[in-house]
């Protein structure tokens, strides 16, 4: 069976700490964990993946019609949400 790979696009406030488009793609696509940012909308996700270096990424995605648009990406991920990780929080 075919696997289903949604198309992703990335926008330009994902590339303002100094990512590039490759690696916020290759971490997205890597991504060890997912959270929903808020319940009232669950097409608004955090993740938390892996650049290519092994370095923890933190990700913010919308899930449109379209795919998937990566709003933010910032690495190293932030001290709390690797916490989470470590934890296994989740929502």
């Amino acid at each position: 069976m075919p696997v289903y790979e949604p198309r992703v696009t990335v926008w330009h406030t994902a590339l303002k700490h100094g990512l590039t488009e490759h690696e916020v793609k290759s971490a997205y696509f890597n991504a060890q964990e997912v959270y929903f940012l808020d319940d009232k909308d669950k097409d608004r996700r955090f993740y938390v993946g892996l650049g290519e270096n092994g370095t923890p990424v933190e990700l913010v995605a919308l899930n449109t019609d379209e795919g998937v648009l990566i709003v933010h990406a910032m690495k190293p991920a932030r001290k709390h949400f690797v916490n989470r990780l470590d934890r296994g929080d989740k929502r």
